[in-house]
């Protein structure tokens, strides 16, 4: 009867297509632009007019009316005929004959480009048969590798032949995560926004749409569609967009930017965002040797200023942290004490006609040009600058663990006899005569030396009258020995002029 005919005639569309336009499914494109244009016309009438038909005889129990409510047939562990191997196979060679002509050949192209508006609604009708035909097989019997193939083979050609509208309308419907994610990005290009492409409620957990999409899986990738959302934007090295959609969704971000290695430099300010300043605390310390991929030069390198950044967050994170373990306490540490560093380099940089501030330079070179402008400046200034930053250099070596006490000691002792031994001369000539002077001749005598106002500056530090870390006083038998002096009178004289600073003597 009617019924058997028309279940066999996808099989005889088939053969008779065959004998058309032999060799599609091996890359051939067809010759006729015109007969592909004729074969989707007859696809598309007969799919129309079998689901006519099988909704007319449902009742009858001939097959399952056409609608979205797939649920009664699925429980029963059967298919509508339009699903069949036969049919779906029929309709996918026909649309890949169209997707090879409009790829591969040149003059097909052009016929059916100018062809869009005449192809359009043929192409629509046949990729929605398509792709309900796969949806329509239970779970439990579809093929998802050929459903993936069918919505990818479908996407290319609702791109090419019909509006954004339909191609992101399937693309939902069938859970085809790449193209919904293209073109609600297409549509929000240059300061775009348009509703109707809108990722958000897609990706946003309260959202009902949100909540229903979740349920997917990427075949290929595996993701989730939230997952599969932010692997797309870092493909494409689009992270600002990545964490604002994160918003939406924010436990999931976290969890992906753990999982994907080329976001490692940006799971801080995702670390921030949700309150977990500790984390971003020692996320920024392990990046604080490399500096911020984003502040990076063509060169790939990385400036003291982007060093400063870095460290500034760690410490910002770190004081922001309610925990107050080891770790933390050791991170806070750790970056003042290599900021003071990086300030201390850039105090330097302007008294050298060479770039000091283009790459971070290790403590001991740096001391080494502390130590050579204390000694090669021209005027005082310069040199207490000089010999200041020498003393921050000194106490951030002198932070390091690994240094034992008579180092440490040495560090700073040799700033402070660097800032004397260059006067050396001029010192010995007011000892000569230290005994014959008043305390104001004293005081003038030694007030325009690089020691008296070394000393003044430091000193008067607030932080320092606090916690006297790098101080002359504590390292002044060093210093006499370095210079040699064996004096009590030098000494002696030393004190007096530290007491013209205000500082009472140890």
């Amino acid at each position: 009867g009617i019924e058997q005919k028309v279940t066999l005639f996808p099989a005889s569309l088939l053969s008779l297509q065959k004998k058309v336009i032999p060799g599609t499914m091996n890359g051939e494109a067809s010759s006729s632009t015109w007969l592909l244009f004729i074969l989707l016309k007859i696809h598309c009438e007969s799919f129309q007019n079998a689901i006519m038909h099988r909704n007319e005889q449902s009742e009858k129990l001939y097959d399952i009316s056409h609608s979205e409510d797939t649920s009664v047939y699925h429980e029963n562990g059967a298919s509508p005929w339009t699903s069949s191997e036969d049919a779906l196979f029929n309709v996918e060679y026909t649309l890949q004959s169209l997707q090879i002509a409009a790829a591969e050949n040149k003059n097909a192209t052009e016929i059916l480009q100018q062809m869009k508006e005449v192809l359009g609604e043929p192409v629509e009708q046949l990729v929605s048969n398509m792709l309900e035909g796969h949806k329509d097989i239970s779970s439990s019997k579809r093929n998802e590798a050929k459903y993936d193939n069918a919505k990818n083979l479908a996407y290319v050609l609702l791109t090419a032949f019909c509006s954004a509208e339909v191609a992101f309308e399937l693309s939902l419907a069938h859970a085809y995560f790449l193209g919904v994610v293209e073109l609600c990005h297409e549509h929000s290009k240059h300061s775009k926004y348009d509703a109707n492409f809108d990722l958000v409620p897609l990706i946003d957990d309260s959202h009902s749409a949100g909540k229903a999409f979740s349920e997917n899986i990427d075949l290929e990738s595996g993701l989730s569609f939230q997952k599969y959302v932010f692997r797309w934007h870092a493909d494409k090295g689009l992270f600002g967009t990545l964490l604002q959609l994160g918003n939406h969704c924010q436990s999931v971000l976290s969890e992906y930017m753990e999982e994907d290695e080329r976001l490692s430099h940006l799971r801080w300010i995702q670390n921030v965002k949700t309150g977990h300043f500790s984390r971003a605390a020692t996320g920024l310390m392990s990046q604080s040797s490399e500096g911020l991929v984003a502040f990076k030069d063509k060169s790939g390198n990385q400036s003291l200023q982007n060093r400063q950044l870095v460290l500034s967050l760690a410490r910002l994170s770190a004081m922001t942290s309610q925990e107050n373990n080891a770790q933390i306490k050791n991170v806070q540490a750790t970056a003042e004490e290599n900021l003071d560093l990086y300030a201390a380099q850039e105090s330097l940089a302007d008294m050298v006609d060479y770039d000091v501030c283009g790459r971070v330079m290790a403590p001991d070179s740096l001391m080494d040009l502390a130590m050579d402008l204390v000694k090669s400046t021209n005027n005082t200034e310069d040199k207490v600058r000089a010999a200041l930053a020498g003393l921050t250099i000194a106490k951030a070596m002198s932070s390091i663990s690994s240094i034992d006490n008579s180092t440490r000691q040495s560090h700073i002792a040799k700033v402070w006899a660097s800032a004397i031994d260059i006067e050396m001369q001029r010192w010995l000539d007011v000892l000569d005569q230290w005994s014959l002077l008043s305390d104001n001749d004293r005081a003038l005598r030694v007030g325009n030396t690089v020691f008296y106002n070394m000393a003044a500056q430091y000193y008067s530090d607030p932080l320092v009258k606090k916690n006297d870390d790098v101080g002359f006083t504590l390292v002044q038998e060093e210093v006499l020995r370095l210079l040699a002096i064996q004096q009590v009178e030098f000494s002696q004289m030393l004190s007096s002029t530290l007491s013209y600073c205000g500082v009472s003597p140890q």
